[in-house]
């Protein structure tokens, strides 16, 4: 009697359990870049901020403020960065602390070791002491130089010219530019045509 217990039991309850774990387990397969994407640690930020601003003074004095929606740090060994996935808005102020300049971008991302930043998508800059407007997919701006530069197609307008190039170089503060493949519209006043 005993015995036919013990085989009802095997029957019924370890030799389904055993089937369901062979069939659960042939229907897993093992992808090893699969798992090392899941366990490596380099693709996740290490700092995760929502509603960020901050800024940026120098003996006191107020020189940039940064506001963005989000932002990401990563320590990459290689090379760390900062990345603002949901864009970027940057304000420069001049001595009165007024703006002088403002960059918004719906994507930025500043390198750390190169004290470089990268602005991209809808980039649109504005220096208010010329009243110049700068639009581009791309941006790159180098603080320690004090420059902007782009190798992508830009728009620059003021109240004297509508230009369209590829291609950019100049000062931080906008003056110096040097436009690849420049195009446009120059606006003149009769009493300079006298001149």
């Amino acid at each position: 009697m005993k015995n036919k217990n013990i085989n009802q039991i095997f029957l019924h309850i370890i030799i389904p359990a055993f089937a369901g774990i062979i069939m659960f387990t042939a229907g897993c397969k093992t992808d090893m870049k699969e798992v090392q994407s899941l366990t490596d640690t380099t693709n996740y930020p290490e700092i995760q901020i929502k509603g960020v601003e901050f800024i940026h003074t120098d003996s006191a004095r107020l020189q940039l403020k940064v506001i963005a929606p989000e932002l990401l740090k990563y320590s990459d060994d290689e090379e760390p960065y900062i990345e603002f996935p949901s864009g970027i808005e940057v304000f420069q102020y001049d001595d009165s602390l007024n703006i002088a300049a403002k960059l918004k971008a719906d994507y930025a991302i500043y390198y750390e070791d190169k004290n470089l930043w990268k602005a991209m998508r809808n980039v649109v800059g504005f220096n208010k002491k010329d009243s110049t407007t700068l639009y581009t997919d791309l941006l790159f701006w180098d603080p320690e130089k004090e420059k902007i530069y782009t190798d992508a197609d830009v728009k620059i307008v003021n109240a004297d010219a509508e230009i369209y190039g590829e291609g950019l170089n100049a000062n931080q503060d906008f003056s110096n530019m040097e436009v690849g493949k420049s195009t446009g519209e120059y606006y003149f006043n009769e009493s300079d045509l006298d001149k």
